[in-house]
C-alpha cells in the first residue's frame, strides 16, 4: 500500500556505512511486527530521503520520533522540530540538524530471518553547518557533538576525538 502523500517521518536509529564514489550509505532498519517501519516504507515508496546527523542538544526531541504514530501524524510537529525544504529531494530537512544528507534509494535488500531492511542510499546533496568545520574545512566531531544510540534506552555522544597515523 502506498501512502500518498507520505507523511514526514524522522528515524532516530540508523546504522550508517558509506562508500566514496558515488557516495552511498546503508541504513539498517528493523521491522515492527514483521512490517516495514514508516521510514523504510516511505523510502521504498518514494525513492527519496534525508539522513540527519543530529547533535546531543536535539536528543530528547529526536527520540520522540520513535513513537508508533498513525500515518497521518507529522513527526516533526509531534517532536517540536522545525523542517525546511530540501534542495534535490522532496522530503523536508530538519532545520537544526548540523549535517543533512539528501539521498535517493539505490537498492533495497531484505536481510536476515526477520527479515530486516538494508537500504542503500545514494547521497545527492550534503548540507553541513559551517560552525562545525575545523580550520581545514572538515567536520569537527567535538563541534557536531553527534548523538549515538548504544541500544535500548542508552545513548552516547563523542566528547573526544583523536587522530592516529596509519602506516602507508
Amino acid at each position: 500500500m502506498i501512502r500518498r502523500p507520505p507523511r514526514s517521518t524522522l528515524f532516530p536509529y540508523t546504522t550508517l556505512f558509506r562508500s566514496a564514489n558515488p557516495p552511498i550509505v546503508s541504513l539498517g532498519i528493523g521491522r515492527r511486527a514483521g512490517k516495514h517501519k514508516d521510514t523504510a516504507q516511505n523510502l521504498i515508496d518514494t525513492g527519496e530521503c534525508v539522513i540527519h546527523l543530529t547533535s546531543v542538544e536535539l536528543s530528547e526531541k529526536v527520540v520522540k520520533t520513535s513513537a508508533e504514530l498513525p500515518p497521518e501524524d507529522d513527526e516533526f510537529e509531534i517532536a517540536g522540530l522545525e523542517k525546511i525544504k530540501s534542495t534535490d529531494v522532496k522530503p523536508p530537512r530538519l532545520k537544526d540538524a548540523r549535517v543533512a544528507l539528501e539521498g535517493k534509494l539505490y537498492r533495497h535488500l531484505e536481510v536476515g530471518n526477520g527479515p530486516g531492511d538494508m537500504l542503500l542510499v545514494e547521497i545527492v546533496r550534503i548540507h553541513i553547518d559551517d560552525d562545525i568545520l575545523d580550520e581545514r574545512g572538515r567536520p569537527d566531531p567535538s563541534k557536531l557533538d553527534p548523538l549515538a544510540r548504544l541500544g535500548g534506552r542508552q545513548y552516547t555522544s563523542l566528547t573526544e576525538a583523536w587522530e592516529i597515523i596509519r602506516p602507508d
